[in-house]
């Protein structure tokens, strides 16, 4: 065992899991695991999301009457449905936002080389990731315990 972490990011901001020099190993194999996603964080921010797409739907569709009607204007109901397109993409957002990704990244005299990118990264779900030697930095998105491990071959 190379290196070993287990870390709770508390922000839906990009963590560092660990960074460390692989240099003198030949293979190298990294575990990430998602080990616990704050479920009601999750369901909260959908629930609010959707919420907010429901409730966006129904004015718009209230709207679109009064604008049939002539009561306000195509401006008014225009600025409307961008509300409504907001609202959708708030939602998309909060979806895609419940599992998050995992970067790792290989470090070559201080460049930074994508070694893989996982997207939604599901509880009891694993990445296992072969790479070749270098100094690697592993970074993940989101709220969540996460935890690391690194094997390596002489």
């Amino acid at each position: 065992m190379v290196f070993r972490a287990t870390k709770v990011v508390t922000t839906n901001e990009l963590a560092e899991l660990g960074t460390f020099d692989a240099t003198k190993f030949s293979r190298i194999r990294i575990v990430v695991k998602l080990l616990d996603r704050s479920e009601n964080t999750v369901f909260l921010v959908k629930s609010e999301a959707l919420t907010e797409l429901n409730r966006t739907k129904r004015d718009v569709e209230r709207q679109l009457q009064l604008y049939e009607r002539g009561i306000i204007s195509k401006a008014s109901y225009d600025n409307d449905l961008e509300r409504l397109q907001m609202a959708q993409r708030n939602y998309d957002n909060a979806l895609e936002n419940i599992f998050p990704p995992v970067t790792i990244t290989g470090i070559d005299d201080g460049e930074e080389i994508p070694l893989g990118i996982f997207e939604k990264l599901r509880p009891a779900n694993s990445i296992i990731l072969e790479v070749p030697p270098s100094k690697i930095k592993i970074q993940v998105f989101g709220k969540g315990t996460y935890k690391l491990l690194v094997w390596g071959v002489l």
